[in-house]
């Protein structure tokens, strides 16, 4: 009998954090392919993800998406609350 030995991918959320990096190592060593990917704003930079990558060697994918968040903050598809929404 053949077994299917596909290689299964993984993408992973990086914030460069500890969890980011404990979560795509269990993967890998779980036999998974594992990429990350992570997001800039002006808020909000990719440094610490891209140190996570360099120690672990997973690859890692970086999307700027400065101009769709800043659309969002200053037209929320949902409108403003009545309070203060610093977590949109």
């Amino acid at each position: 009998m053949k077994i299917n030995q596909k290689k299964i991918s993984g993408l992973g959320l990086c914030s460069g954090g500890l969890d980011s990096i404990l979560s795509g190592l269990v993967l890998r060593e779980q036999g998974l392919h594992v990429e990350w990917i992570t997001f800039e704003t002006p808020f909000f930079s990719s440094d610490k993800a891209h140190k996570a990558a360099a120690i672990t060697g997973i690859p890692l994918v970086v999307k700027n998406i400065t101009k769709p968040y800043l659309r969002m903050l200053k037209a929320p598809n949902c409108g403003y609350g009545k309070h203060m929404n610093p977590c949109l």
